[in-house]
């Protein structure tokens, strides 16, 4: 009897030379790996193949390639997803980027002291007090030095 007769015995990956499923226009230096990862949530084949665990992932300075490293999982990707629907287009994701760094990078605008003072939140108005408590005791530090 062949090991590899009985289905539960059967090798999880076929392994075969990687082929090239999508090459994407990508700078590593300028959006790091968590891009890349967002570009695979959005794209069904490359996340299945990621959770099948035969994604393979190249980045370079200005594009970036995947393929697959298994025949098996290869042949399922096909017959489950048509050419249009495997990857995401390139503007559907910038459209995503574009809305998720919008979402994480709002910067709170600085308050001026006073503004800080009026503030009804008393977190702000102490510590307001206490910065301009430290401001004046260093002035005043200053001014006994000079003279």
């Amino acid at each position: 009897m062949n090991i590899y007769d009985d289905e539960w015995n059967q090798p999880t990956h076929e392994r075969i030379k990687p082929k090239q499923l999508v090459k994407i226009p990508y700078c590593f230096m300028m959006h790091g790996l968590s891009a890349l990862d967002e570009y695979i949530k959005l794209s069904p084949a490359l996340d299945y193949l990621k959770m099948q665990g035969c994604l393979v992932t190249m980045t370079y300075n200005s594009h970036a390639l995947f393929y697959c490293d298994c025949i098996k999982h290869l042949k399922i990707i096909d017959q489950n997803y048509s050419e249009n629907m495997k990857y995401c287009p390139l503007p559907v994701f910038e459209d995503h980027m574009t809305k998720l760094n919008r979402k994480t990078s709002k910067v709170k605008k600085k308050k001026k002291l006073k503004e800080l003072l009026t503030d009804p939140d008393s977190n702000g108005k102490q510590r307001a007090e206490d910065i301009l408590r430290l401001i004046r005791d260093r002035q005043k530090k200053r001014g006994d030095d000079n003279e």
